[in-house]
Formats: C-alpha cells, sequence, structure tokens
C-alpha cells in the first residue's frame, strides 16, 4: 500500500498470526509518526489523537473527536494493566482492524427515492472502483474543496489515478471478471491431448489479456484495440505455444505482431480460447455464448435443465463431428432458439484449438469454420467474428454494462438501458477508457443511491 499506516496494519495482522517477522523499517517509522501525533498528555488523549488521524485513511472518512476516544478506550482496555507505548498502538490497531467502519463500506441511506451520495462516499465509490483501494489524500482533498461536484474536478481526478499504479485492479480484477478468465488457473486440459500446458503457461496466456486491456486503461490504446489490436506483449514461452519466432533473449515479455492466421485483439488470445473450452476439446457452446453476453450484450438465457450434453469421451461420438453432434443437439426445440445463433458464432472459431493454438484438421477432418447465422449471413471464421462484433455500438455497451456493475458492485435493470445507450453512443465516438469511466461517474446510477426497501 502506499500509505504507511497501512503498510503498518498488514504487518501489525501478520504480528499477531505469529510469524515472527518482527517489524519493518516503514512500520518503525510510522510507529514513530504515531508517536509524534499522539504528543503529550494522558495515555487516551494521546491514543484517540492517533486514531482521528490514522482513521481517515482506514475508515475512509473523518472521524470525530468522540469516536477517537472510544477507539482509545477499546485500545487501554484490551492492553492490560500498566501497559507501555507500543503496546497501546498494538492494542489500537487491532480495536480499528475490527471495526465495522474498517471491515465494511457503509453509504448512507435515503430516507425516500433517491439521493446524492454524500461527498466522502462519492469518492469511496471511486477510490474502490479505479484502485480496489480507498481514496488516497488527494482525493479527498479534492472532496473538501468541491472539485469532485464538477465535470473538469472529476475528470482530472480519472485521469490522474487511472495513470498511477493501483489501476492495474481494473486488469486484474474487473477485466479477468468481464471476459471470463478470472478462474484460468483452475483450468484443467487433459494432459495427453494438450501436454506442455502448465500453471505457468496458463499464467503467461491470462497475462497476455491483462496487459493489454491494461494499456486501454492507461490510454495508450483505444477501446477497439481490445478487439482489432495487431500487436501484442507476450512472454517468450507463450509465443512459442503460439509458434511465433521471435528473438527476445533474457526478457520476460515483448511487444510483437501478431500473425495473419490469427485475429487481432483478444479474439485471439490463448487465455479466452482456453476459458471456453472443455478439458479434452473445445466448446462452441461456450465460445458463442461468451461472444453473445461479453462482446454483444445479448446474452442467451441458461439452458433448461435435464438436456443431454455432447459426450465428452470421442469414442462416445460414434464417429460424428462437432458440427453434426451440435445440429443433433439443436433439434431438440427446448434448445434450439438459443443455440441457432450461440452455436454459428461458437464454430466460427474451431480453427483454433482448446489451448490456442492453430489446428487445421479435426478428429481427421478439415477444419470447418465457415458458419451461417439465422438471418443467412455467412461467418468466414472468426474474421466474420470480428466483422460482427465491430458493427454499431454493442461491443461499446457491453462493456459499459460490465463496468457499471463493476463500479456500483450490483446488477443493472431496465431502467439503466437509456444510460447504458447514451455510453454505448459516446464511447463509440470518443474511442477513450477515461472518457468512459468519466460518463460513468456523472451519471445519476453512480453519484445517487435508492432508498432502502421497507422490511
Amino acid at each position: 500500500a502506499a500509505d504507511p499506516w497501512l503498510r503498518y496494519r498488514n504487518l501489525a495482522v501478520a504480528e499477531s498470526a505469529g510469524t515472527g517477522r518482527g517489524f519493518s523499517r516503514a512500520a518503525l517509522a510510522c510507529e514513530r509518526r504515531a508517536t509524534v501525533i499522539g504528543g503529550d498528555g494522558a495515555a487516551a488523549v494521546r491514543l484517540s489523537r492517533v486514531a482521528m488521524a490514522f482513521g481517515e485513511d482506514l475508515f475512509r472518512r473523518g472521524v470525530s473527536k468522540d469516536e477517537g476516544m472510544e477507539l482509545a478506550a477499546t485500545a487501554m482496555r484490551a492492553a492490560g494493566q500498566s501497559p507501555n507505548w507500543d503496546r497501546l498502538l498494538r492494542a489500537l490497531v487491532t480495536a480499528m482492524l475490527v471495526d465495522p467502519r474498517f471491515l465494511l463500506r457503509v453509504e448512507p441511506a435515503c430516507a425516500e427515492g433517491t439521493c446524492d451520495l454524500p461527498p466522502q462516499a462519492f469518492a469511496e465509490r471511486i477510490g474502490f472502483f479505479l484502485w480496489s483501494s480507498v481514496p488516497d489524500a488527494e482525493l479527498r482533498a479534492s472532496v473538501n474543496a468541491g472539485l469532485l461536484d464538477q465535470e473538469a474536478g472529476r475528470r482530472q481526478q480519472v485521469g490522474r489515478m487511472l495513470a498511477d499504479p493501483r489501476a492495474a485492479s481494473l486488469s486484474e480484477r474487473f477485466a479477468v471478471q468481464w471476459l471470463g478468465i478470472d478462474r484460468l488457473e483452475s483450468k484443467s486440459l487433459d494432459a495427453q491431448a494438450y501436454p506442455g500446458v502448465d500453471a505457468a503457461l496458463v499464467a503467461d496466456m491470462r497475462r497476455e489479456t491483462e496487459r493489454l486491456f491494461d494499456d486501454v486503461v492507461r490510454g495508450r490504446r483505444p477501446l477497439r484495440a481490445l478487439l482489432e489490436a495487431r500487436t501484442t506483449t507476450l512472454s517468450p514461452r507463450l509465443a512459442a505455444h503460439y509458434g511465433w519466432t521471435a528473438e527476445a533473449p533474457g526478457t520476460d515479455a515483448f511487444e510483437c505482431a501478431v500473425p495473419d492466421d490469427r485475429p487481432g485483439g483478444i479474439l485471439g488470445h490463448a487465455s479466452i480460447l482456453l476459458a471456453t473450452s472443455n478439458p479434452t476439446r473445445t466448446s462452441p457452446v461456450k465460445r458463442g455464448r461468451w461472444v453473445l453476453d461479453a462482446l454483444l450484450d445479448v446474452p442467451p438465457a441458461p439452458p433448461p435443465p435435464g438436456v443431454p450434453q455432447i459426450p465428452e469421451d470421442p469414442l462416445g461420438r460414434a464417429g460424428r463431428s462437432m458440427r453434426e453432434l451440435m445440429e443433433l443437439h439443436r433439434s431438440n426445440p427446448d434448445c434450439a432458439s438459443c443455440h441457432v445463433r450461440m452455436d454459428a458464432v461458437g464454430l466460427a472459431f474451431e480453427r483454433f484449438d482448446a489451448d490456442g493454438r492453430v489446428r487445421r484438421v479435426v478428429d481427421g477432418l478439415p477444419v470447418d469454420d465457415v458458419t451461417a447465422l439465422p438471418d443467412g449471413r455467412v461467418l468466414e471464421g472468426v474474421s466474420g467474428v470480428e466483422q460482427l462484433v465491430a458493427e454499431g455500438d454493442a461491443f461499446e455497451r457491453a462493456l459499459a454494462r460490465h463496468l457499471l456493475v463493476y463500479a456500483r458492485g450490483r446488477g443493472t435493470a431496465d431502467a439503466d438501458d437509456a444510460l447504458l445507450d447514451a455510453l454505448a453512443a459516446r464511447a463509440r465516438v470518443h474511442g477513450s477508457f477515461a472518457e468512459l469511466v468519466g460518463d460513468i461517474l456523472a451519471s445519476d446510477a453512480f453519484r445517487r443511491r435508492r432508498a432502502e426497501e421497507a422490511r
């Protein structure tokens, strides 16, 4: 953590767990800072001064004098008889770490209807949205100066915060959730069918996607680079896995051009192709569903119960191709309405195996990745999917919806449709992640909250 008190907090947890590591120089510096803040006087008064000063970071708001004295009294009771200053500080740390004001994010409720968030709660939302962390001193100062009430002030803070290293949380948390690769490390391919795909390689796959999204977050690439980027940054081992030749001795990652036989952006990333596959084979159904949900904002309905699945074992397929088995699956009227479009999109990825590599043959037959949508439109492999997703602003709408859900910590409703349409239309024009974030921060959906439902 950037704040030394937060580093001290984490070390205090390690100490109480019995690691025996002791305090680092940063923790000792923070202890000295606490001693300076405490000043002179009775122990309770000194502790209350520390609680008020550090509580602004830990509780994400100002701490009143009465609250400071309450925390000090709790610490003194916990420290026992005749404690020294160090013991009192440890007790205070413990009291603040188990306090609901630290553990929980509590936003003031509205009496009825909807109401604006108080400035401090608004800043807290921004901090956890962009950094997965508490507002820093500059963001809190902008609250006190009233700058977050102005669009220019909000956008200035967005630009500053997205340039900060802590904005990596958007790639490491939001992007992987949106794109469905947050549990990629738990995926296990059949070792005989896909030798060499180990945990380290899977981590490299995920990191390739995170790097591309981080470029978008930082403004080094536009939003549509997620679909169109013809360069990628990846590890030498992942490049070798793809079958690319690149000279990068001694480097952890390097940037290289994407060959013509792979789609641009995330559509050709091994992380996506692996996440949407089964242990022994590709899954056109999962890949089609992923495109409809993550990229086109039209998620299909959940499957009805009791529908038989396509066999995993090639022996159970009775010599039929994946396309034939899926056609048989769609013959069930309960499945046809959703699968007809989903399968067409997913089959367009068949040139890419479950481990993300290009293949020419499947089950002894040449790959057939030309499919047709219900309206008769033909998709020529993944390039056809690229064209489908690139049309209109459905991609921007999908991104805006998932980002709004992440920003607020709750799902969207029909009432949010007008906002999503507006966010998507603007994002299609400006193509900037920072602008999209600024638009979300300016919306009533982010700045306001509803009254709690009557219980």
